[in-house]
């Protein structure tokens, strides 16, 4: 997989028309399985192959059971300077049914081995609305965060992918979905807590401390352009984007082949609008209608200014100048928002 990974690497360097690169992101899966020697040959790749800016944004993700002091001093002198730690919550029972290895006492241990090791930029995952999360255990959960006063939270809601355990158990009823009251209380909560630590709530899911937004995750609700390498990566480049397939053996082999890794599409106007719709509508810096005229012509124009009618009546958007952006009340019903501004 690392070989397969650097012929990659190898074999796009030119998607970006050779651009300067400002972050570079381990994740997707469990990054943190990879060795030091392993993270090396990959970073390694990257400097040879692309030009990478003076003091990039370096990111690892890590389950809590792979962060020892050891790991954290070994990625640290490869230049990994931001660290996600998929925490989910500190309650076994909630663990479990997520299927997580880790338990509440690795959680905690992980965020305090990241701080003893001099991470000072601190990402901590969480997840809500989940059955049989309550309100009392959610705010246990923010409270307990807070305390370690990580410089960046995100906090995603349960959803059930197919092929996952939770959705099986969920088909076969053994589970069932949080109410949605609560999942908006608990919504409610977060943002109020996090708020009151003076946390930027700078995306719907996405929090942070002044001068800590995410570099990486910010340019994709920007439009920028990236490249993703590995089993199930996307790229986009502009005007077209594409994805690898996902099963690791396959990936493998159309790399060493040339052939058969990826699929892609010239990207259509109307693709790039509900792009452009879906990522900037959930963010602090909101849709900008010179934007959309700018690049998508009159008639996305008028239909976003449409659509947006009733909901700028009903609270749930707000416009300043030429920029619209989600309200409180906007963004508990985001998702619903965003498909109805999408073009038919």
């Amino acid at each position: 997989m690392i070989n397969a990974l650097v012929r990659e690497l190898e074999m796009r360097k030119v998607y970006l028309n050779r651009q300067s690169i400002r972050t570079v992101y381990f994740g997707g899966g469990t990054p943190s399985i990879l060795k030091q020697s392993q993270l090396a040959i990959l970073l390694e790749a990257v400097h040879k192959n692309y030009d990478i800016i003076s003091n990039p944004e370096i990111t690892l993700e890590a389950n809590p059971e792979d962060v020892t002091n050891e790991y954290v001093k070994e990625i640290k002198k490869l230049g990994v300077n931001r660290l996600s730690i998929g925490i989910q919550s500190f309650y076994n029972e909630d663990l479990h049914l997520m299927n997580r290895i880790h338990d509440s006492n690795q959680s905690e241990r992980s965020i305090i081995i990241a701080r003893e090791e001099g991470i000072d930029n601190l990402n901590i995952d969480l997840i809500y609305g989940f059955p049989g999360l309550n309100n009392e255990k959610w705010n246990s959960n923010l409270e307990r965060t807070v305390r370690y006063k990580p410089e960046h939270i995100s906090a995603y809601h349960l959803t059930f992918e197919p092929g996952t355990t939770l959705f099986h158990k969920r088909k076969k009823r053994r589970i069932t979905e949080q109410d949605e009251e609560e999942s908006i209380d608990q919504f409610s909560e977060l943002v109020r807590i996090l708020k009151a630590e003076k946390y930027i709530h700078y995306e719907v899911s996405n929090f942070a401390r002044n001068g800590f937004i995410s570099v990486h995750n910010s340019g994709y609700w920007t439009q920028e352009t990236y490249i993703g390498i590995g089993p199930s990566a996307h790229s986009f480049n502009g005007h077209n984007r594409q994805w690898n397939i996902s099963k690791n053996m396959s990936y493998i082999k159309g790399i060493n082949s040339g052939t058969g890794y990826y699929k892609g599409e010239i990207m259509k106007t109307k693709t790039k609008y509900h792009d452009y719709i879906m990522t900037s509508l959930r963010t602090i810096w909101g849709t900008d209608l010179i934007y959309i005229s700018d690049n998508f012509g009159v008639k996305y124009y008028n239909h976003f200014l449409k659509y947006t009618g009733e909901y700028l009546k009903s609270g749930a958007l707000k416009r300043k100048g030429h920029k619209v952006f989600l309200t409180s009340k906007g963004m508990f019903i985001s998702d619903q928002i965003i498909r109805n501004l999408f073009m038919n």
